[in-house]
């Protein structure tokens, strides 16, 4: 809507006051009345089957109600209906309701029980539809804690008070350094008993002043602060209902900042409007040509555009082009028919020119003295709207995932007559689609399987609505060939759009058959993956060995050079002593620097050979932390080469745990090679892995932490699967950490978890439990 108008008119200054028993009739709810003892509707407005699609007569069929409620709120709706009839009182019930097209939408459910001499005589309620409302509480509760922050951190002193004895209920951090008092010692006392305002009669008159129902703007007090100081302040004064509870709204300022804290009172005026006055629908009255003589001020919140912005103008100015046809053919009948209602549906523009889709419920009300106009309720459904494009864009998707599933998709009644087959039987079993609708399903199973078939239909049929089982059976193709289903039976008999048991089916002959095939290549898969970690044990040896074998070549071929340089020069006069000092300086150097790099090879062959000895000696007791030193080495070229940080915190201490050390290397290894793929193509940081010992009561934890990409949480659950891996091809076989899972757990007796943050890591804790004495 555009924000060019006239001011917004008075109701009761137009000549047209509003009435609420007027305007009930304007409330999109269900109105309704049940027995107390039964619970079966007795009565229900009209309203139930343009909301929610049931006629009246099916709303008053005993149960009925019980069976429209979502099953998920059903045993939570019994105990708040126990509790609320024990109590006597009015209560509320929120829930999910099946509508009569199949959908589900938010339902609050304002009962009243109704007493005649003292005796409970029925249950009255309304029901309303609040689906929008409960997507909009998000953005309500974003606004309500806007509105705390802005209240705390105005600059104007903002005060809330009861209006019965002026006991303060909330002070801001402003109002405090005005009062010049703590907010604890303001809370649950009032400005008069704490001597603030100076002189008694000032809250008397001020209360006389509000008896009108009238706020009081500008009004000068005087304030008297702990120290003595008397100041005077403009203070403005509004009654407000705080949780039905009568309450003064004071905003009070220093005299000599009135400007500033003019611009203040509006923020807070626009929150104690929306306190008193919030409304997720805009209600407007139209003359008969469809311009406004009246709009709610809730227009604001929902349009953007302040209300006197609105009246004069003409309903379609606001209105999608392809939607104006539909509105004023709506909008005409209900002007041709007394007291006639229309419902529409179209597109609005919002002040920051959005499109919005409202539903507007349009009333003939121009006969009634007190309107004498139009009147239109309108409530933003544009989240509904897209919810039902997004549900139809579901089913068509749904509908062609049916037709040209891979499973058999079958639908049978109680008895095991089909009713419904999709297009893949037959492709798989050869029957013509639609062919053997109306046969029974046990004509195609072996005799010997109907006992147990029927066994299962009758459970699911006990079991109620959704309730599932997965059978295995024989099934007989069109050529009279067998194949062995595995399907998902699920109970939709009391669902209006199925009103069958769905069965899945799936064909897992050749399945059955591979698996033996399957095992055999995963125990060749497992030995593959041992031969990769070798294989990575031995790329590290290589690249260990071979870096500083070239320097020491290097090294070796410059000291040669020298030495030939040094041979050549003797006996030649322009060589001198000094001359000779500075080449054999240089040689020297360069053997020392063969020596070191010499050295770093021995140290290394000394490290393999040690985790060598290590790996194939059988159960022992023996330190993680020295195995994982020499462990981590083996490796070190990968990460270098990921240009990954790898580190191995030291530990205090010594460490020990039982098993076989060759199998705690596997561990380490395929944990660490993990984090560092997982480190690879982070961008903004530093890859780093962190491996870590950390000794428990009940043993020793080895952490491996990596700061990658994390495990997305549809992948978690897999990730000790067999053969799953999201790695590129090349990278891994699947198995790593299925292996190392059996390894722990039924090596060493221990415990893998995992701990992730997508887009921040992973660490890998694996708990060792204490040897025992004997083994030490």
């Amino acid at each position: 809507m555009t924000s060019e108008a006239g001011p917004l008119p008075d109701v009761a200054s137009s000549g047209h006051p509003f009435r609420p028993e007027v305007l009930l009739e304007l409330i999109n709810g269900v109105v309704w009345e049940a027995d107390p003892v039964t619970l079966r509707n007795t009565y229900v407005s009209g309203k139930v089957t343009s909301l929610f699609g049931y006629s009246q007569e099916d709303w008053c069929t005993p149960f009925f109600w019980d069976g429209c409620v979502d099953e998920r709120d059903r045993e939570r709706i019994e105990e708040e209906t126990r509790r609320g009839l024990a109590s006597g009182e009015p209560y509320h019930l929120t829930y999910r309701l099946r509508t009569g097209d199949g959908r589900t939408r938010w339902v609050r459910d304002m009962v009243t029980p109704m007493y005649e001499g003292g005796k409970l005589q029925a249950l009255g309620g309304v029901m309303m539809d609040f689906t929008a409302e409960r997507s909009a509480q998000e953005a309500l509760d974003s606004l309500q804690d806007r509105f705390s922050k802005v209240f705390e951190a105005s600059p104007v002193g903002i005060c809330i008070s009861t209006l019965s004895d002026g006991r303060l209920l909330e002070t801001n951090a402003a109002f405090e350094a005005l009062s010049g008092c703590k907010k604890a010692d303001l809370i649950g006392h009032s400005l008069i008993e704490l001597g603030v305002w100076d002189g008694l009669s000032e809250r008397e008159g001020l209360i006389r002043e509000l008896s009108g129902g009238q706020a009081l703007q500008g009004k000068e007090l005087r304030m008297r602060r702990p120290s003595g100081e008397v100041i005077d302040v403009s203070a403005s004064f509004e009654r407000i209902d705080l949780d039905g509870e009568a309450c003064l709204l004071a905003i009070t300022q220093d005299i000599g900042a009135r400007k500033q804290a003019e611009d203040r009172v509006r923020v807070v005026e626009a929150r104690s409007r929306s306190l008193v006055q919030n409304s997720a629908d805009v209600f407007s009255i139209l003359d008969e040509e469809g311009r406004y003589t009246y709009i709610s001020p809730s227009v604001q919140t929902v349009f953007g555009v302040e209300p006197e912005a609105i009246i004069g103008r003409s309903m379609v100015e606001h209105i999608h082009r392809d939607d104006v046809s539909g509105v004023l053919s709506d909008f005409q009948e209900v002007v041709g028919k007394v007291r006639g209602v229309r419902t529409s549906t179209f597109r609005m523009i919002t002040a920051n020119r959005s499109w919005r889709w409202f539903e507007t419920t349009t009333t003939n009300m121009l006969t009634d003295p007190h309107i004498r106009g139009i009147v239109c309720s309108s409530r933003d459904v544009t989240d509904r709207k897209e919810a039902e494009q997004a549900l139809a864009r579901s089913e068509g998707r749904f509908r062609s995932l049916v037709q040209n599933a891979s499973d058999i998709i079958t639908v049978i009644d109680v008895d095991g007559v089909i009713q419904y087959e999709s297009p893949a039987v037959e492709r798989l079993l050869g029957y013509p689609v639609g062919g053997r609708v109306g046969q029974r399903t046990l004509e195609y199973i072996p005799q010997e399987e109907h006992q147990e078939i029927r066994a299962t239909i009758v459970g699911l049929i006990r079991a109620g609505l959704g309730a599932t089982a997965r059978p295995v059976f024989r099934y007989r193709d069109a050529d009279g060939g067998v194949h062995c289903l595995e399907a998902l039976a699920t109970n939709l008999l009391d669902d209006p759009n199925v009103g069958g048991i769905v069965v899945n089916s799936r064909d897992i002959t050749e399945r059955l058959q591979a698996e033996k095939a399957l095992k055999a290549s995963q125990d060749r898969l497992r030995s593959s993956e041992k031969l990769a970690s070798l294989g990575r044990l031995t790329a590290g040896l290589a690249h260990e060995i071979n870096t500083p074998l070239a320097a020491t070549m290097n090294y070796l071929q410059l000291a040669g050079n020298l030495a030939r340089e040094y041979q050549t020069s003797i006996g030649q006069g322009q060589v001198t002593d000094d001359d000779h000092r500075e080449i054999a300086a240089e040689l020297i150097g360069m053997l020392d620097e063969a020596n070191g790099t010499t050295a770093r090879i021995g140290e290394f062959i000394r490290q393999m050979r040690g985790h060598t000895r290590d790996t194939v000696t059988g159960v022992k007791a023996f330190d993680p932390a020295r195995l994982a030193a020499d462990t981590l080495s083996m490796v070190a070229h990968e990460a270098r080469a990921a240009m990954v940080e790898l580190h191995l915190e030291s530990h205090r201490g010594s460490l020990r745990i039982r098993g076989e050390p060759g199998r705690f290397t596997q561990v380490l290894t395929n944990l660490v090679i993990n984090a560092i793929h997982a480190c690879e193509g982070v961008q903004n940081r530093q890859g780093r892995v962190d491996v870590r010992f950390v000794s428990r009561t009940e043993g020793v934890c080895l952490e491996v932490e990596d700061n990658g990409a994390g495990i997305m949480p549809e992948v978690m659950p897999r990730i000790f699967d067999p053969l799953f891996t999201t790695k590129e091809v090349g990278k891994g076989t699947g198995l790593g950490l299925a292996i190392i899972h059996d390894i722990v757990q039924g090596h060493f007796g221990g415990e893998i978890t995992v701990r992730t943050r997508v887009g921040a890591g992973t660490v890998f804790s694996v708990a060792f439990p204490v040897p025992e004495l004997s083994s030490q």
